[in-house]
């Protein structure tokens, strides 16, 4: 249902459209929650054992359908927010290169040299976004340059 949210997104954005239509949008919306009840009819909430005090464990299923529920407005975000992109993927790749860096070196020997290694990857991260190359991101950066590239 979500990949195909998507590809009626994407199918908007190349017709020049700012928007899903709100009908569109309304049909999906009742599909998801048609798939959140049948998802709960599937995986019950297990019963409370007697004896047993506290909450009853829901368990990795469960807890994934409450998210999904409890957070439908997220999750679909992207089809209401042309903005949003689908997946976070970017964002991941971006925090991946710094789990590398302390994997690698086990940590950073300061809090300043930690910050100026982000500042660094940062402004690489943002010119290969602007479609600039590393070397000549950087290269335009030694030379003062920096500023330029994001105009």
């Amino acid at each position: 249902m979500l990949l195909n949210l998507k590809h009626a997104k994407e199918k908007a954005i190349a017709k020049g459209k700012a928007a899903l239509h709100r009908n569109t949008l309304k049909r999906y919306s009742d599909l998801y929650d048609k798939i959140i009840q049948l998802a709960y009819e599937e995986n019950p909430i297990p019963e409370r054992k007697p004896g047993k005090k506290g909450r009853t464990k829901l368990g990795k299923v469960l807890c994934l359908i409450d998210r999904l529920f409890c957070h439908k407005g997220e999750v679909c975000l992207f089809a209401y927010d042309f903005d949003v992109p689908f997946d976070n993927n970017q964002a991941e790749r971006d925090i991946r290169n710094i789990k590398v860096k302390i994997k690698v070196s086990g940590c950073f020997k300061s809090i300043e040299g930690a910050q100026e290694y982000l500042k660094i990857m940062s402004y690489v991260s943002t010119a290969i976004k602007h479609g600039f190359s590393c070397f000549e991101a950087i290269r335009l950066a030694v030379l003062g340059n920096s500023i330029s590239i994001f105009d």
